[in-house]
Formats: structure tokens, C-alpha cells, sequence
């Protein structure tokens, strides 16, 4: 049975064992939404530029004055994150193989995030960002079905260490 096509962003297993999500302030004009990888730029604010990686947003963002929640962040909003750099998360690869997890053992060797907000997924062709580790083949989104190695399977995935705003860079 083929894998579903449906590339939703990337989502946190096991709430349980996971740190809550962290408040960060936003970069103005970004579109990025709930499930989406985000990094942090020199300022310290939350971006969709690929970079250091912050983390998986956990939320829409917001305007702390009165609440209202933006469809493009202004300067000042607010946004949850999770920015666990052991984090594990369930996301779709362009295509998996059996030695996607021995392939990306080297923190040079991890794949790239593609897609656009809302809809991100892991880019196996692609590792001159290097943010991700594989670990594995998972099941298909509110579904007991597993995927299986080719296009569009799901993953159960970690950042790579040396790419995280919390990690080791040298």
C-alpha cells in the first residue's frame, strides 16, 4: 500500500517524557505556522529563515497587548515553541530507505526541511542544512496503518544536535 501524501508539518511524540513549549518573541512579517521548524536569527527573535533551529511551533502567534492572534506576525508577537533538542517528532520524507537512519548517523550527512508553512516535510535529496536525524519508519497520521520505505512515508525524526540553538556547535 502506497504512503499517503499529505506533508502537515512535523509533530511531537510523546508529550508525556517532552518539555512544555517555550514562549519566544516573533520576527516581524513571518507566516509560519503550528507544526512548522523554526529558527532563531541574531537578534533572538523566532524567524522561518532557515538557520539555528529553534524548534517545532507550537502555537499561532500572538499580540501580547490584546491577544489577537495574526495570520503575519508583527513586531513584539508572541509564540510557543517546542525547543527540546532531543525532542523525537512523527514527519513525512520526500522518500525513505532502509539506510536513511545509517545515513544520517553523521551530523553532516541529515536531511533539509522543504515545503512551505503548514505543510513542511523532511527533503531526503537535500543535507546542506542538516537538521535532521532519522530514526525510523512510524504510522501514518490518525491511522493504525505503518508507513512503508518510499515516497511521502512518515518518520519518527530528531534535530541534529549541532544545529540546535541548545545544542553543541564546535
Amino acid at each position: 500500500m502506497a504512503n499517503v501524501d499529505r506533508a502537515d508539518g512535523f509533530t511531537p511524540i510523546n508529550l508525556v517524557s517532552t518539555l512544555p513549549p517555550n514562549k519566544y518573541t516573533m520576527a516581524a512579517d513571518e507566516t509560519t505556522k503550528k507544526g512548522d521548524i523554526v529558527f532563531i536569527d541574531s537578534d533572538g527573535l523566532i524567524t522561518g529563515t532557515a538557520g539555528i533551529i529553534a524548534g517545532i511551533q507550537a502555537s499561532a502567534f500572538w499580540t501580547p497587548a490584546d491577544g489577537s492572534v495574526n495570520a503575519t506576525s508583527v513586531a513584539g508577537d508572541e509564540v510557543m515553541i517546542y525547543d527540546d533538542p532531543f525532542l523525537v517528532f512523527r514527519a513525512q520524507i520526500s522518500t525513505f530507505t532502509a539506510t536513511d537512519p545509517y545515513t544520517t548517523r553523521s551530523s553532516a550527512a541529515c536531511y533539509d526541511v522543504a515545503g512551505s508553512a503548514g505543510a513542511q516535510y523532511i527533503n531526503a535529496a537535500a543535507s546542506t542544512q542538516d537538521l535532521f536525524k532519522i530514526m525510523s519508519l512510524t504510522t501514518e497520521p490518525n491511522t493504525p496503518a505503518m508507513s512503508v520505505a518510499g515516497a511521502n512515508a512518515k518518520v519518527l525524526a530528531r534535530f541534529n544536535i549541532l544545529k540546535h540553538m541548545f545544542g553543541c556547535i564546535a
